[in-house]
């Protein structure tokens, strides 16, 4: 009896610690409002239509939630942090690419993109909007 309760707890550890590591991050909701921001300016400076808005959003909030994590992920040790925002950086464009048609594409081309994009929202979205003033 007490083999089968010992056994009993053990799995139940074991399988609640899985499914705690497995739990969907999700963005603050201030981080989710600046987000947010960032897409609909991202979209009306590539001119996105509404699906492809959709999908930047997304793109937007997991590529947040990536960076947010190796900054703190990493914060010891700079220069892998460093490799790892510029390996996310990449895949973020890469999968933006895909998104975009040609005219699209030649306008994101121009288009300053860096971890700063999203570990300094607020201050990339003033940015962003000062050099859509002056064009």
């Amino acid at each position: 009896m007490k083999i089968l309760c010992f056994a009993f707890v053990l799995f139940f550890s074991i399988t609640t610690a899985s499914v705690a590591q497995d739990a969907p991050k999700s963005l603050s909701p201030e981080t989710a409002k600046q987000c947010l921001e960032l897409t609909r300016l991202m979209a009306k400076n590539l001119y996105l239509y509404d699906a492809e808005y959709l999908k930047l959003k997304t793109l937007n909030e997991k590529t947040m939630l990536t960076v947010q994590e190796i900054y703190s992920q990493y914060q010891n040790a700079p220069t892998l942090q460093e490799a790892k925002l510029k390996e996310a950086t990449s895949e973020f464009k890469n999968e933006l690419v895909k998104i975009l048609d040609k005219q699209q594409q030649v306008a994101f081309a121009n288009y300053p993109i860096n971890a700063s994009l999203w570990l300094d929202t607020p201050q990339a979205i003033k940015a962003m909007t000062r050099a859509g003033l002056e064009k």
